[in-house]
């Protein structure tokens, strides 16, 4: 006999994607060339995972047809949020054999995400890298290494044992972005994403220095007013980047710490020699104890917390950097605590892979089963399409692929998905792209206008990295974290970053027209290995 499961195939799951907490979900084992023989005995073996806790089931069979068996998880089974995998144990006489099967997850009921993020065009920014505005109030920092001109490359300046030894600034502000707002909006993006704004010694900002005040480099808290002046004129919004798993060395938090002084100390781990973890190695980055009262309070619990008051002062959410290294309980607090300053307000976070399956730290978390996290950066989405462009997919593994997703996140968090077309940390895309062209630009802005196509359609929140739309290149950090090229666009010997910037912006203009490619359903199709289509729909329109 043969056994067949698919949860992607009608009737095989149903219903076949996420559910609440109390549902029920119906599932079918398909048997073929049974030629007579006994139904065999079967059963169905689950394991719920929510993170540190693991369950286990096994249910028989709760209906017996000619060639299918069914398996009912009810309401009980199901009475637990988390993610339950399950598989199908047969014995045919002959032996026993595991039949694969999926996961279905399984959230707390009346979880959802703000209307407007799924409507919104994302626009991310490197706050040193897009634009030069006049400000009295920016300042350079001692000892700053400033670059010449807005067109060098970018580099580190490091010593012989391979440590930064001094940070190099362009000078891009806030006033800069304040100044841009109509370019940003040309293209269609109602929503602006900010690398870190806060007090730190780097140009990059992940080394937190003040959670209570902008660089001054950018202008300082004034220029941060005068920019949600602004956004607000042009009806747009500021999502803050937000470094809570860890501060900088030079933070005035961890030089208190240094010193012994309360609470400060107990917000780090020192050691016995006294060193200090820090992430992934790094000095300059001396990791917090998220869930140590004084620092939760700090950050999160109290009226005049960072999350809360950077959402009284204008801003819309916040996107947090390394999400899978903040306790899940502490996120939890944070989405409460954002939720109860400004209802509306959006929390997602940094997850390279698939959120609904997500381990780290031995934990299986659960950003999306409880109210944590609204959203997450889509790396997969990006990574799925590089592959597929390159030859490296075919069009049925990236149709199932996608269609897998579809499934397995909940539907809100689902078409809330932030697919990007890069970030500071990976290659820029149009870089990847001609690679994969074999440096043939026109061939390689093809690909980039496919790639755009894709995403403007496709469920979840586009997002443009700075530049993106008019071809800049670049590689690893800091090549992909170049100065923003504005005079590109009006340059009359290439006229490619211009025409670039209008498909963008013309897709942008479609995704807004139509309500069906922003919160339609989608069908993933595959012609064949190298064709890959889908169809978004609401009711009678396609």
């Amino acid at each position: 006999m043969i056994y067949f499961h698919d949860p992607l195939i009608p009737g095989d799951r149903l219903p076949a994607g996420a559910v609440t907490t109390g549902d029920s979900v119906r599932l079918r084992l398909r048997i073929a060339q049974r030629d007579g023989a006994a139904m065999p005995e079967a059963e169905l073996r689950v394991v719920r995972r929510f993170r540190t806790e693991t369950e286990e089931y096994t249910l028989a069979p709760a209906e017996v047809c000619a060639d299918c068996l069914y398996f009912e998880l009810d309401d009980n089974t199901l009475a637990a949020s988390g993610v339950y995998f399950y598989e199908f144990s047969v014995n045919d006489g002959d032996d026993i054999r595991v039949i694969p099967g999926d996961r279905i997850t399984v959230t707390e009921k009346g979880l959802g995400v703000p209307d407007w993020f799924a409507d919104t065009v994302i626009y991310q920014i490197f706050p040193d890298r897009f634009a030069l505005g006049e400000d009295a109030g920016a300042r350079f920092k001692p000892g700053s290494f400033i670059y010449a001109s807005m067109s060098d490359r970018p580099v580190y300046i490091k010593d012989s044992s391979g440590e930064i030894i001094r940070w190099e600034f362009f000078g891009g502000n806030l006033e800069g972005i304040r100044k841009e707002l109509d370019y940003i909006r040309s293209l269609g993006a109602g929503t602006i994403y900010l690398n870190p704004i806060f007090e730190s010694a780097s140009n990059h900002r992940y080394d937190t220095g003040d959670y209570e005040h902008v660089d001054g480099v950018l202008g300082g808290d004034a220029a941060f007013d005068r920019l949600i002046g602004s956004l607000e004129e042009h009806g747009m919004r500021l999502i803050l980047d937000g470094v809570f798993s860890h501060t900088g060395r030079h933070s005035r938090y961890f030089q208190a710490a240094l010193r012994g002084e309360a609470p400060y100390r107990d917000w780090y781990s020192f050691r016995p020699d006294g060193t200090y973890e820090c992430w992934w190695d790094v000095l300059d980055l001396p990791c917090v104890n998220e869930l140590e009262p004084a620092y939760l309070d700090y950050t999160v619990r109290d009226n005049h917390s960072i999350v809360r008051s950077w959402l009284r002062r204008g801003a819309s959410g916040w996107r947090l950097d390394v999400a899978d290294e903040l306790p899940d309980v502490y996120l939890e607090e944070l989405r409460q605590a954002a939720a109860e300053t400004k209802p509306d307000a959006v929390v997602f976070g940094e997850v390279w892979e698939d959120g609904t399956d997500k381990v780290s730290y031995d934990v299986h978390r659960s950003y999306f089963t409880a109210p944590e996290l609204h959203s997450q950066t889509n790396y997969l989405f990006r990574a799925r399409l590089e592959a597929f462009f390159a030859g490296n997919m075919s069009a049925p593994e990236l149709a199932r692929a996608f269609a897998l997703d579809a499934i397995h996140y909940p539907a809100a968090n689902y078409y809330a998905l932030v697919n990007m077309t890069g970030s500071h940390d990976v290659k820029r895309l149009y870089t990847v792209l001609l690679e994969t062209a074999g440096g043939n630009a026109s061939a390689a802005q093809g690909l980039m206008c496919a790639y755009s196509l894709i995403q403007f359609c496709f469920p979840g929140v586009p997002l443009i990295y700075y530049g993106d739309e008019i071809l800049m290149e670049g590689g690893t950090d800091p090549d992909n974290r170049c100065f923003f090229d504005r005079a590109a666009l009006n340059d009359p010997a290439d006229p490619a970053p211009a025409a670039m910037h209008d498909w963008f912006a013309s897709l942008a203009t479609l995704r807004a027209s139509d309500p069906v490619l922003r919160t339609g359903n989608i069908e993933l199709r595959s012609v064949n290995d190298d064709i890959f289509a889908f169809i978004r729909s609401a009711g009678t329109k396609e």
